[in-house]
């Protein structure tokens, strides 16, 4: 068992995508090796902005004995064939074996000779390594070697040894590298154990984990002196450990004056532009004093970092309040005339077109909510600023902060609260973990603009396909689909679906509405693809079983959310109950039995004849069946707490009627009375799908 060791050392490489691109990687070797049959003992994979490091120890070749046989020609083919079999196994076919198959006589050759490990990992890293995709990378030179950035050096032990490969133009070295003074220096490499005695001599902290360990532990250290700290942001904490082999913690502050600027323009800068960690006060307001992660300390023990990270934040914050107050000269009302200028796609139209259709959905929803004046005068404000904060400076510097900063200028221009809330929400939930909008107002505003976005992408054809959605739609269905739900809005969401249909006919995707049915056509397709993403939402939740929601009889043309989840919800709690699993198995004997029966469907599908029943079990079967499935409406607590009285009709027949008898007409015409039974109970719920799940 040996040993084995892979670096891979270049120029520093983009922190954002560092750790997927590594685990691919390692994926990539791990699947050939244990594709032939090389076992590993335990692995590990490290990376620092220079480094990939992937180790596999105790690496063992095991052949199965059954693999040593090589199949070759039938045993009565021509002498030439067989001769050739043997030559290129450089053998005799004397030493070929002959063994009877189920296809019958073949030659074999029992191949007793190992494949040589060493080998054998040359060709896995030459052939896998040609795999690997980053999401960037860089070509340099005359050669074809992509990676993210230049690779300077590939470090590979077997054991003690360097196994020698190819990979671009680079081979395989024995060596590691350090920099010193703008110089790789070279370190011969003899062991696992002696490349991370070489990582802790130059300094290096190879493990990711250990360095996000030593970030928080030092920040804490640093903080807690000034009563400080900071909030927990994982991908933030992986980003800057990505950024540095060795981190070193420094405590740094910004201008005071600056913390009249809102907090999410000064966050913002802090964690995205500078990847600095904010640090808040006792009463969990944002401070001037912030956190910085260096790659080095600096002889005067970080003074010189401190301060030119100070001035690089102070800048960046002066260019923003410079924005924040110019913006704030006018009224977010007057930046509605500059939307016309801000295209919301090229084959939809601009954003002031799309504030034009919000607002004709939002006299929709008004007038079915029945909204009260001011209801409905704070909803028309707020789709009326909805946009407006698209064309202000601070928003073209960070577009981040779309309806953020659009909710602190609608609070300078004096708007109400729940308004400047409602604009602040508006796309709420980001994702299935996100909240949703808080008011009913925000709902509302958040459910019109993301029904737009969406009806507005599927009519050009932007729906997506497969794995791929790169406009994000499933998220935003999926955002509607919480918002109606978790918000108890009673809605028919076939009718709002036809409706914001409606009112892209005047858009510049006018042409599409041309073509025959396609009203009908496109919100078919959109209501599929809610009630598909509102399945996955079940799966994924597992609050009820997939089957349950797929028993349900849907009306597409009258598609209501809200009662369909408080369906499932009670035919959850139904189906848990003793009435519910006995209800479930009787009827289960009713398709389980016809189910026998080829060509039922086709054979029985009109009523039993009544004239021909001779037990008083067929007779009550049938009269109770007609009495308890008289349903008009969808409504499964009638429906059940009437099919409940079918269970002992349906079990006394079983139980006392001779289905299969010797007179053809009788048997035909109780078979005709399942099939009966089933096409009727099945009417509002399919007990078919109920019985997979069971």
């Amino acid at each position: 068992m040996t040993d084995f060791l892979l670096e891979f050392y270049s120029e520093e490489m983009p922190a954002s995508f560092l750790e997927r691109t590594v685990e691919n990687i390692k994926s990539l070797i791990k699947d050939r090796l244990e594709k032939e049959n090389i076992k590993v003992k335990n692995e590990n994979y490290f990376f620092t902005p220079k480094r990939i490091t992937i180790i596999f120890y105790g690496l063992k070749l095991e052949i199965e004995s059954s693999k040593n046989f090589i199949k070759g020609p039938r045993y009565d083919s021509p002498e030439k064939a067989v001769i050739g079999f043997a030559a290129s196994l450089k053998t005799k076919k004397s030493n070929l074996i002959i063994k009877n198959t189920e296809k019958g006589k073949y030659f074999f050759f029992n191949n007793t000779k190992k494949p040589n490990l060493k080998k054998l990992l040359q060709t896995i890293l030459e052939t896998e390594l040609k795999k690997i995709a980053w999401k960037k990378s860089m070509k340099w030179g005359a050669n074809t070697l992509r990676w993210a950035r230049p690779l300077k050096n590939i470090l590979c032990l077997f054991g003690n040894k360097k196994l020698l490969f190819s990979y671009g133009h680079l081979s395989s070295t024995d060596f590691t590298l350090e920099l010193q003074q703008l110089v790789d220096k070279k370190y011969e490499v003899n062991s696992v154990s002696h490349y991370f005695s070489l990582m802790k001599q130059f300094g290096v902290m190879i493990s990711q984990e250990e360095r996000r360990k030593n970030i928080l532990l030092d920040i804490e250290k640093t903080t807690h002196k000034k009563n400080l700290f900071i909030k927990k942001d994982i991908k933030l904490l992986h980003e800057v450990s990505n950024l540095v082999e060795k981190p070193y913690i420094f405590l740094a502050k910004f201008r005071e004056s600056f913390l009249k600027l809102p907090s999410e323009i000064l966050i913002i800068t802090m964690k995205k532009n500078q990847k600095y960690f904010p640090l808040y006060d006792s009463e969990n307001n944002l401070s001037s004093y912030f956190i910085l992660v260096s790659n080095n300390r600096s002889s005067d023990n970080g003074k010189t970092i401190i301060e030119g990270n100070q001035r690089v934040v102070n800048a960046r914050l002066e260019d923003a309040l410079f924005f924040w107050e110019r913006d704030n000269k006018k009224k977010l009302q007057y930046y509605s005339e500059k939307l016309n200028k801000i295209i919301f796609h090229s084959e939809i139209g601009s954003i002031y077109e799309k504030v034009l259709r919000l607002e004709k959905l939002a006299l929709f929803l008004s007038q079915k909510f029945k909204y009260k004046n001011k209801q409905k005068a704070n909803l028309l404000d707020t789709i009326h600023l909805l946009k407006n904060d698209l064309a202000t400076e601070v928003v073209q510097e960070f577009p981040e902060l779309q309806g953020i900063m659009g909710a602190y200028y609608a609070k300078e221009s004096n708007f109400n609260k729940e308004i400047c809330n409602a604009i602040y929400e508006q796309y709420k939930p980001l994702g299935p973990s996100d909240n949703l909008p808080s008011t009913d107002l925000a709902k509302t505003v958040a459910l019109i603009d993301k029904i737009d976005t969406l009806v507005g992408f599927f009519i050009i054809d932007r729906q997506p396909t497969s794995s791929k959605d790169p406009l994000a739609l499933r998220r935003t269905a999926l955002g509607i689909i919480r918002i109606i739900i978790e918000g108890k809005i009673n809605l028919n969401l076939t009718e709002l679906i036809l409706k914001t249909l409606k009112n892209f006919k005047t858009s510049k995707a006018k042409n599409k509405f041309e073509s025959k049915n396609f009203y009908e056509n496109i919100s078919k397709k959109i209501i599929y693809f809610f009630l598909e993403r509102y399945e996955n939402l079940i799966k994924e939740t597992k609050v009820y079983n997939s089957n349950l929601f797929k028993s349900l009889q849907i009306d597409n043309e009258n598609v209501n959310l809200l009662e369909i989840e408080e369906n499932l919800a009670y035919l959850n709690i139904f189906f848990s109950s003793p009435a519910g699993i006995k209800l479930l198995g009787a009827v289960k004997r009713v398709i389980n039995f016809i189910g026998q029966e080829e060509n039922m469907n086709k054979s029985f599908l009109s009523e039993p004849n009544k004239q021909l029943f001779q037990t008083k079990e067929e007779l009550i079967l049938y009269e109770m069946v007609k009495k308890h499935t008289k349903h008009h409406l969808i409504d499964y607590d009638k429906i059940m707490n009437s099919l409940i009285f079918l269970i002992d009709p349906i079990e006394k027949f079983f139980d006392n009627v001779q289905i299969h008898h010797h007179d053809a007409t009788l048997k035909k015409n109780r078979l005709e009375l399942l099939s009966f039974v089933n096409n009727k109970v099945n009417k509002s719920i399919s007990f078919l799908n109920l019985i997979k799940g069971n």
